[in-house]
């Protein structure tokens, strides 16, 4: 498996590609149980799902796997990125328990601790990304918000532990004006492009990385907005008009290039429906 997605990284880096690998998920035996009886919605409790932490004993073996990626990838990627969206339940949970509100953020900081060096000893060339986050979070249970992740991140670890930040700054439902460049309308949890340059001011010296960005033109209840093709069409221009507007933004990446599930799917399918083509392969407006 990891011979397939070494020959993947080769291959786009000989295309002049820069890769950035995400790490996503904890296996079942590195999986923290004494959260299990923490339950999110229409979950069973009391079993192993993916969105568990690893347990504190296994970090040892998270660092172990980041050092054998960057080892088995070397020069053909530029950096790794600690988990994906880690302040929202879908990807890391709990974000709190009941002894400790910032739980997911401090068992991130652990796991972005030793993910560093485990990626430093394999490649001390390719970047740390720290973050990831998801564009909004209520700081409760189930989500925390941008701004208070990376907060809370500054002040559990070092600036040396990591060398970039990275953020997914969609536009969520419940704002009334979506074009990129407008303000969310909940800015104290939601930090959408529009707002972005709050996250920016709390790493001052760090480059980010807009990992992932996009219009879905499908309906999808995890967005809660959606819009024609022909508004995609204008909106891309101008969210890298907006975006470059700042030195920090490295890179704005349009999340996927190509729509993944049903041709029309229902408002709660998995579903993604912000590329660039559509399931069927054809290009939009």
């Amino acid at each position: 498996y990891l011979d397939q997605l070494a020959q993947t990284a080769h291959a786009a880096a000989g295309d002049g590609m820069k890769v950035i690998v995400t790490l996503y998920g904890t296996p079942k035996w590195a999986s923290d149980q004494t959260l299990w009886h923490y339950v999110p919605p229409g979950y069973t409790p009391g079993v192993y799902h993916s969105i568990y932490p690893p347990a504190a004993d296994h970090l040892v073996d998270f660092q172990g796997l980041a050092t054998k990626l960057a080892t088995t990838f070397g020069s053909d990627v530029l950096g790794y990125e600690c988990r994906n969206e880690p302040n929202a339940w879908f990807s890391l949970y709990p974000q709190r328990t009941s002894s400790d509100a910032d739980f997911g953020v401090r068992r991130y900081a652990a796991m972005l601790t030793a993910f560093s060096k485990g990626i430093r000893a394999g490649n001390p060339d390719a970047l740390v990304i720290a973050g990831s986050t998801a564009p909004t979070g209520m700081n409760n249970d189930l989500g925390t918000s941008p701004k208070r992740f990376a907060t809370e991140l500054k002040s559990l670890v070092s600036s040396s532990v990591f060398d970039a930040y990275s953020h997914h700054p969609y536009t969520v439902g419940g704002t009334s004006n979506i074009a990129p460049e407008a303000q969310p309308r909940y800015p104290k949890y939601t930090v959408s492009l529009g707002n972005i340059s709050t996250l920016l001011k709390i790493f001052p010296s760090k480059p980010f990385y807009i990992t992932e960005y996009g219009y879905y033109t499908e309906y999808r209840i995890a967005m809660g907005i959606y819009v024609s093709q022909v508004t995609q069409a204008k909106y891309l221009p101008r969210a890298y008009k907006y975006a470059a507007r700042f030195p920090q933004i490295k890179a704005l990446i349009w999340f996927p290039y190509h729509d993944a599930g049903p041709a029309h799917p229902p408002a709660d399918n998995g579903g993604v429906y912000s590329g660039l083509l559509t399931t069927t392969g054809a290009f939009k407006l």
